[in-house]
């Protein structure tokens, strides 16, 4: 109900809202509420109780009745309860957090709804109490779990980033010596030392990959603010930068008309490129890449498609392609250190959607991933 900004100064109870003392529906909800309420006058004196709030207290209906609303607060609460009487003499309704006591001094939280309504000519409040302790305790664990895990997540960051970019120095001098190494020594050394050090050679050049993958990993979601993004300019983008991979595949792209996001654009670039890429890298052999990248809006998010005709995706090795440095070909079959779906999963996360696939051997694979709208 409005509340009444005219209220005549000889009727403070101009505000309230009237409720005449036959009303059927008004004793039922009363009476019947699984929520425990409460009926007070104006100076706190308890008028009359339902049955769930005599099973949530512990006391008697009589007992109830003979005790003001003073008497259910702790000590602490007693000035929180003035308070929420003095701010219901400027609003009809409101929502408070307070504690309560039982008859076996068990004190619980509780959520409070005082109503005001003139029953009659009798001004009354009336007011709900439901028992949150267990939301309360649950949100207070919830949050300090949320807590922990982001200074876990923030020190392994931390840790990935330090550790790859300290690697990346002397992985660069062990392949520049190789590199001179080979040059220096080309023809002077037999077979099997050549053979030696190119297996030096590209053992260092593919821990440097790995390396800088653990390193772009570990960058995703930091310093970067939310923008909109425009997914068809984005993807075009993409497409623009392997352009030489899909001349020299022969791939055939379709997009479909792609909507505008919230995101961290250098992030959601990442994730089209790495699938993208995938589709072109993961084709069957002798057959061109076809690749349809489309989005649906469902309820309140965009779930986006890459679709392709490759060699598809074995169902037992669904849950492993996301996990960074999981192979499913031997080395040497496709390019590659197993990092990219990985970072996929990340970006699709930082932004609080799902990233799954939908494959058959031989067929081809479906990858999907929904971003809030």
């Amino acid at each position: 109900m409005a509340k009444n900004h005219n209220k005549e100064p000889d009727n403070p109870y101009a505000d309230f809202q009237r409720i005449d003392e036959g009303n059927d529906l008004f004793k039922q909800m009363f009476k019947y509420s699984v929520i425990p309420t409460i009926i007070h006058d104006m100076d706190m004196n308890i008028i009359n109780v339902n049955d769930s709030a005599v099973d949530e207290f512990g006391y008697s209906r009589n007992e109830l009745l003979n005790m003001s609303i003073y008497d259910l607060h702790t000590e602490e609460e007693l000035d929180h309860s003035n308070q929420v009487l003095n701010e219901m003499e400027r609003k009809n309704k409101l929502s408070v957090e307070t504690f309560f006591k039982r008859k076996d001094g068990s004190v619980f939280m509780a959520e409070a709804t005082p109503c005001k309504y003139l029953l009659g000519d009798r001004p009354i409040i009336h007011v709900f109490i439901q028992d949150i302790t267990e939301r309360k305790q649950n949100e207070k664990e919830l949050t300090d779990s949320n807590r922990q895990l982001n200074a876990k997540n923030k020190e392994l960051e931390q840790f990935a980033y330090i550790a790859s970019h300290d690697l990346q120095e002397p992985l660069r001098t062990v392949n520049s010596l190789v590199d001179i190494f080979i040059e220096e020594y080309d023809g002077k050394l037999d077979q099997e030392a050549n053979q030696i050090l190119q297996f030096l050679s590209k053992a260092s050049t593919h821990m440097s990959k790995l390396v800088q993958g653990l390193l772009e990993y570990s960058r995703i979601g930091r310093n970067q603010a939310k923008a909109i993004v425009n997914c068809n300019e984005l993807v075009d983008s993409v497409l623009r930068d392997l352009s030489a991979i899909i001349k020299e595949s022969g791939a055939q792209i379709e997009v479909d008309d792609l909507p505008e996001i919230n995101g961290y654009k250098m992030d959601l670039r990442l994730l089209f490129q790495n699938l993208i890429s995938n589709a072109i890298k993961f084709a069957k052999k002798n057959i061109p890449p076809e690749i349809k990248i489309s989005a649906t809006k469902e309820n309140n998010h965009w779930k986006f498609a890459i679709q392709d005709n490759g060699i598809g995706i074995d169902e037992k090795f669904k849950d492993r392609i996301f996990v960074i440095f999981q192979r499913l070909h031997k080395e040497g079959e496709y390019e590659g250190s197993g990092i990219g779906l990985a970072h996929c999963y990340k970006i699709v996360q930082l932004h609080g959607g799902d990233i799954w696939v939908d494959s058959i051997p031989g067929e081809g694979s479906t990858f999907y991933f929904t971003i809030p709208e």
